[in-house]
């Protein structure tokens, strides 16, 4: 609509002329020359002022007003807008109802369109609501829209209480376009629809798009159809996705973080192959890809778990061997058990006699204790004996301390304070405690086992009765038991 407020032209303009030609009447009046009293033309003057005011004030009162034609052209446009049989009936007639309010308003001086301003709005609400009327009657399809926001913006100024026969037309064309409007939203989603099912636009923003239009035969038709399509573009990047996280974890040097990469990645399939299961229909390509990656995931695990298991079985079997040398350096004809060190106590104590040479004994090597028993036993100081060694000297002197005891007949029957006994029971106890009980029985295989309770078994009984026997069970609470990993890294 053209703006109503373009201003007339001003009668103010006619003012100044009207002034002087008055002006210059006075200065022509018949009679008037230098002789006439002073008197006479100061009044002539006050005349000319009193006209000039008269005309200003008629001039104003003209300019102020509203001209009877004018104002029954307005009356007669309301009475037309609030009567529906007078309306234009087509877009044409419309257009010339708004050209004519704009040609009254055009008129109007800025006075007298201020004073009637509340008339001229609601008039050019109207002529502005019928225009639209008439002008989006026949709106194209891709209007539909912007008609439908214009009346309703047009209803929002509605001015109350006036031209409620307009209002209710408004209302009307305003309901009577909402299935035009949803009919087109509809087949341009239809559209959108057709190109997203050929890779041409998003499928996911044409699906959410299309929900609301559910209810519809032929939206409810390609629905499903666009569901696919997301499933199977959705599934896809989704596979991409693990299989770039697949092929960086091969690269893992630490078979744990593998490990854990591996398992993550095969979760995360196994859920997409179990989420693409449940979808009717299932998207089969995409399963199939799935189903592939998710084989390629088990078998880089499976030959991960294998080789763990094989170096897992190479680690027992360090432990068994560990384990087993431990029990032979206790119980074999080389070890530590009574029965073998008794002799061959009794056979050093023999060489000490004639010693002539220093040399680390084998007893004080192995069980350092041993030279506080003999040191106590003997009351020999081995004080200043450093580690296992033994000089000539303190082996003759231990010798000598343990002279062996000869019978009647000259023959040998044992040593003095039973010395050799009771280092074979301190060899028997210590031996247990250090090389029984760091092994881990549940640890061993069956054979090994087996040797394992046998010497263990051997050794406990010997010490039966003696307080080396408690020694062993209490020392069974504290010594650290050796693990699979600690054996397997010092025994490569």
């Amino acid at each position: 609509m053209s703006a109503f407020f373009r201003s007339a032209k001003s009668h103010w303009l006619v003012l100044p002329a009207c002034a002087a030609a008055f002006f210059l009447a006075g200065t022509t009046l018949p009679g008037c020359n230098s002789s006439k009293e002073p008197t006479a033309t100061a009044k002539q003057l006050e005349d000319v002022q009193a006209a000039l005011k008269r005309v200003e004030g008629e001039l104003i009162s003209l300019r102020q007003g509203l001209p009877r034609e004018t104002e029954q052209k307005l009356k007669d446009l309301e009475k037309s807008l609030s009567d529906r049989t007078q309306w234009p009936r087509d877009a044409e007639g419309a257009e010339k109802m708004r050209q004519g309010l704009d040609e009254i308003v055009q008129a109007l001086s800025p006075v007298a369109a201020e004073r009637i301003l509340p008339q001229l709005a609601r008039l050019n609400w109207g002529v502005e609501a019928v225009w639209n009327l008439r002008t989006h009657a026949k709106a194209a399809p891709n209007q539909l829209d912007e008609a439908k926001a214009t009346i309703e913006e047009v209803l929002e100024r509605h001015p109350r209480g006036h031209f409620p026969e307009i209002q209710k037309e408004l209302e009307s064309r305003s309901k009577e376009l909402d299935p035009q409007v949803r009919a087109f939203q509809v087949k341009q989603l239809l559209e959108r629809a057709s190109r997203a099912l050929e890779g041409k636009e998003d499928a996911i923003a044409v699906f959410s798009s299309l929900e609301e239009f559910r209810g519809e035969k032929e939206v409810a038709a390609i629905l499903p159809k666009l569901r696919t399509k997301i499933l199977e573009k959705t599934g896809l990047e989704r596979i991409e996705s693990f299989e770039k996280n697949l092929t960086k974890t091969r690269s893992f040097a630490d078979e744990r973080a593998r490990l854990v990469s591996l398992l993550t990645i095969q979760e995360g399939v196994l859920r997409l192959t179990v989420d693409l299961e449940l979808e009717e229909p299932s998207p089969k390509d995409v399963l199939k890809k799935a189903k592939n990656l998710l084989g390629s995931c088990d078998k880089e695990l499976l030959a991960l778990a294998a080789k763990q298991q094989d170096e897992s079985a190479k680690k027992v079997r360090r432990y068994q061997a560990w384990a087993l040398e431990q029990i032979r350096k206790f119980d074999s004809p080389n070890g530590w058990y009574y029965d073998v060190t008794l002799p061959w106590v009794g056979s050093e104590l023999k060489t000490f006699g004639n010693a002539t040479e220093d040399a680390d004994w084998a007893a004080f090597q192995v069980f350092p204790s041993l030279k506080e028993l003999v040191q106590e036993k003997l009351g020999v100081d081995l004080s200043d004996v450093k580690g296992a060694m033994l000089n000539a000297e303190k082996r003759r002197e231990i010798y000598k301390a343990a002279q062996p005891i000869v019978s009647a007949g000259g023959v040998g029957v044992g040593w003095r304070k039973n010395i050799d006994q009771e280092i074979a029971y301190c060899a028997t106890r210590d031996g247990m405690v250090k090389f029984l009980l760091p092994i881990q029985p549940h640890l061993l295989d069956p054979p090994v086992a087996q040797l394992y309770q046998q010497a263990f078994s051997k050794g406990w009984q010997k010490l039966e009765g003696r307080e080396d026997q408690l020694f062993v069970a209490q020392q069974s609470a504290e010594v650290k038991k050796k693990p699979l990993e600690e054996v397997a890294s010092s025994n490569p």
